[in-house]
């Protein structure tokens, strides 16, 4: 389960430019260069305790409390049995990375024809003009990927 989620993340992060060689020369996230120019993380020493702090160490703290359960459930008695409940939360587990799945296709689809929009220098019209997504799942939550994921 936990590969299926991460092969959602390794895709989106690959057709965003996430793997180029040299690896500076990807699409960087748009906060960055926002968050770079604000003191007091535009100091260079800063920036890069900032960074090593928040990406390297808090991250991964983050990723180590997301496994801690699997590695709790993993080393207790009767961990070979699978019960009714694991299959039910597996497949409600599938159906909410298909929820990300379909959600993350229709931002990257709208957001492949906004910026095509305004590279032909056409009006943008409806939701284009607005800016945001708002059908689809879009439509029932203002961050559908971001609620399955929780």
């Amino acid at each position: 389960l936990a590969t299926i989620w991460a092969a959602r993340l390794t895709y989106n992060f690959s057709r965003r430019g996430g793997y180029t060689w040299p690896p500076w020369e990807g699409e960087e996230d748009y906060r960055w260069p926002i968050l770079r120019k604000t003191k007091p993380l535009n100091n260079p020493l800063v920036w890069m305790a900032f960074n090593l702090g928040f990406i390297s160490i808090y991250q991964h703290f983050l990723l180590l409390l997301i496994v801690l359960p699997q590695f709790i459930a993993a080393s207790a008695p009767g961990k070979d049995m699978i019960t009714t409940l694991d299959l039910v939360l597996a497949l409600a587990f599938l159906l909410l990375v298909l929820v990300e799945y379909i959600a993350d296709q229709q931002q990257y689809d709208f957001q492949t024809e906004k910026y095509r929009l305004k590279g032909t220098g056409l009006a943008l019209y409806g939701e284009y003009k607005v800016g945001y997504l708002r059908t689809g799942l879009w439509s029932i939550s203002r961050h559908p990927n971001y609620f399955a994921e929780q």
